[in-house]
């Protein structure tokens, strides 16, 4: 049977990779003087024409060999495409993706071990291991998760994170303090002051739009993404009790709040449609008071006519645990295959070490401008020069940003599943649970809560059924009682029996 899964694996991987074809700017079979690069962009974006500088910008390397650079998007295909590769033994030289990926492809053990390279780092690079955080080295390292282990197969190049942005006019007209926004509860309590001030509270991106994943990292603290165990069943908890399961009390408590800034109007109404772009429009314009965006929201809202000193990047708001909600965290690591001449796999290694030095570390935010800012992976480059110069206040929105990945790392080690289960199972159930609340007829905090459990234990029920082999379960709905209309129905109704009763005895005793 496992032989007949391996043959058929094969045989799907090499028909995806036939008929997917990627994009190469160089055509024709490797030779020893040929490196070949694949990243998500091609050579006809801004993004990989840097680093096509910064590879070739290399004082021995950059000369050495004919690059060539092979585009592949981040879709399921484009993964398959590249497995289709490797089960043909046609590995690249070195692979720049998000750090899914390499989690993912783990399985085919291919990739360098950098643990021998991290050991001897010394001199400049003695303090790059604990100058990367430990949410990084939670993905990296999945032996210590600090570095020290073994089986590191990539080394981080930039990061990035979603934060909330804030336009701080806005809050003064409301009353409101950024500690005010510290926690979720202070969130939600300023949202409803910013509706009071007549101001639109938060540009919220709709359930209709691949730009979900902007959301449930805010609003659903599920700690179990970053749990360690391999145990699929702690990693996607049924248990309700456990507060950090997929519907534990946490993850209600967040998604709750979601649904309620639709349910009481503090989004536009235009909610179910808007995606990314469009949000951060609103907020550019000045017509929404809050956004969750990445560090390129400096560059949109600047360009948009925003002031440095209109709007500011906050921390990501605590849960009723005290900690700061996990949020999508992520960014570029360079993973250079094991499967290659001694010589080639020796200058990907260098090549991925040197891209984590200072000079290089600064270009990813020095020459990603405009709308495209990432930020370095190494905390200390927070007190680099470029981001506290006088003349550029907005810079100090990369500060923000860098100091979160400390917490900002949702993917974590996360169970091989994960990224197959967030598409298949959660997108969707977030989105029909976001599409059942009415836009602005205000409902009970109780009704909330109970719309929130049901989604998320439905969730966890349909993870349990068809990820990990059952049992399967049925989820109750939950009742309609917390809804205002139903409230006002049983009032009224009430009210008028006891009138009748009144009236009746009335004519009794006559």
């Amino acid at each position: 049977m496992k032989n007949l899964r391996v043959l058929f694996a094969l045989t799907l991987g090499a028909i995806m990779f036939a008929s997917m074809g990627l994009s190469s700017s160089v055509v024709g079979a490797p030779t020893q003087s040929t490196f070949e690069v694949v990243m998500p962009w091609g050579l006809d974006h801004p993004r990989g024409q840097i680093i096509q500088s910064m590879i070739e910008n290399h004082s021995t390397i950059g000369s050495k060999y004919t690059f060539t650079y092979t585009q592949v998007g981040g879709g399921p295909s484009d993964r398959a495409s590249l497995v289709g590769r490797f089960l043909a033994g046609d590995y690249p030289n070195l692979i720049i993706v998000t750090q899914d990926w390499y989690t993912e492809w783990a399985q085919f053990g291919i990739w360098h071990d950098f643990s021998t390279e991290i050991n001897a780092w010394s001199g400049d690079q003695a303090g790059w291991r604990t100058d990367i955080p430990a949410g990084w080295w939670s993905i990296l390292d999945q032996d210590k998760g600090d570095g020290t282990g073994t089986g590191i197969s990539a080394l981080p190049f930039y990061g990035q994170s979603i934060l909330p942005y804030v336009n701080l006019n806005d809050l003064e007209t409301a009353n409101v303090e950024l500690s005010d926004l510290d926690t979720l509860v202070g969130f939600m309590e300023a949202a409803d002051k910013l509706d009071d001030a007549e101001l639109t509270p938060f540009a919220q991106v709709g359930l209709l739009q691949s730009d979900i994943a902007y959301m449930n990292y805010m609003f659903a603290s599920t700690d179990n993404f970053v749990n360690s165990s391999t145990d699929p069943a702690t990693v996607f908890s049924w248990d309700t009790a456990n507060k950090y399961g997929v519907n534990g009390s946490l993850s209600v408590e967040g998604f709750a709040a979601y649904l309620k800034l639709k349910g009481e109007g503090w989004v536009p109404e235009t909610v179910d449609t808007d995606g990314g772009g469009e949000v951060n429009g609103i907020f550019g314009a000045g017509a929404a008071s809050m956004v969750l965006v990445g560090p390129w929201g400096t560059g949109i809202f600047t360009d948009a006519g925003l002031g440095a000193t209109d709007f500011t990047a906050i921390p990501m708001p605590k849960t009723s645990d005290g900690v700061r909600s996990t949020i999508t965290g992520g960014g570029i690591s360079f993973v250079p295959t094991g499967v290659q001449s001694a010589a080639l796999e020796a200058d990907a290694v260098a090549l991925a070490e040197w891209l984590l030095d200072d000079e290089n570390q600064m270009k990813t935010v020095e020459n990603w401008l405009d709308e495209s800012w990432r930020i370095p992976v190494r905390q200390s480059l927070k007190t680099n020069a470029w981001f506290t110069d006088s003349a550029h206040l907005e810079r100090s929105n990369f500060v923000t940003h860098i100091e979160s990945q400390v917490y900002a790392f949702a993917w974590g080690r996360q169970h091989p599943q994960w990224i197959s289960t967030h598409e298949d199972i959660m997108m969707p159930g977030y989105r029909n649970a976001l599409l059942d609340v009415e836009w602005n007829k205000g409902y009970s905090d109780d009704w909330y809560t109970d719309k929130a459990q049901a989604a998320l234990d439905q969730m966890a029920a349909d993870i349990q059924c068809f990820k990990l082999g059952g049992p399967c379960v049925d989820v109750e709905a939950p009742s309609t009682g917390g809804a205002p209309g139903f409230e006002l129905a049983v009032t009224s109704f009430t009210i008028v029996l006891f009138g009748v009763m009144v009236l009746l005895r009335r004519k009794k005793r006559t």
